[in-house]
């Protein structure tokens, strides 16, 4: 702080005062009397000055966004959904962007973002071929800049087949005592299925 001070002096028969008013920052006024003797006439009196040191305002006690759970790879399947999550804190307000292959990624039908203070939520709704990319969210505020990545990729389409059906059912048969009875039918299925009969719960061999 800047100290301002005055001097006064009153002169008397035997003796010399001064007196030293010093006005503190607050408007307070500090007063000192000095007495001297007419000899020795000389007098030594020292004060200091304390320059104010500038501060950063502001920025300094802003905290920056830090990553809390970081996006994680995905491997995704054709036509299935898929989702990018990422936890973040810091001082708001923290501005969350997105990007695929460096890109921005606009929140729309197929590709909706989610956020919140402490989130935010990439959701594809179905994937394709060209879904498959590094995907980044960019983490902002006043005080710093954070990122975090990650790629998805699909997997190779599998062939699930097809579970067994029948395609022809069989019949009851009315037959004579003692005459031949035939039982068919038509199944279809990929792979080839494995059939079994039986007789009631036992295993026809």
């Amino acid at each position: 702080m800047y100290q301002a001070y005055r001097e006064c002096r009153s002169a008397m028969s035997d003796t010399s005062m001064e007196q030293l008013y010093i006005e503190e920052e607050d408007g307070a006024i500090q007063r000192t009397v000095y007495e001297f003797s007419p000899r020795p006439r000389e007098r030594i009196v020292s004060f200091h000055m304390v320059r104010p040191q500038p501060t950063k305002i502001g920025v300094s006690k802003q905290a920056p966004p830090t990553v809390s759970q970081q996006l994680k790879p995905i491997q995704g399947e054709p036509g299935k959904a898929a989702k990018f999550t990422v936890l973040f804190d810091g001082a708001a307000p923290i501005k969350v962007t997105w990007f695929k292959d460096g890109k921005e990624i606009k929140s729309s039908f197929r590709n909706q973002i989610t956020t919140t203070n402490n989130s935010s939520i990439l959701h594809i709704g179905r994937l394709e071929n060209n879904h498959t990319g590094l995907y980044l969210v960019r983490l902002e505020n006043v005080a710093g800049t954070v990122e975090s990545s990650a790629n998805l990729t699909l997997l190779p389409p599998t062939d699930k087949g097809k579970a067994p059906d029948f395609t022809a059912r069989m019949n009851d048969l009315r037959i004579p005592q003692n005459g031949p009875a035939v039982f068919s039918c038509t199944i279809s299925g990929e792979p080839k299925p494995t059939v079994h009969w039986f007789k009631a719960s036992h295993f026809l061999r």
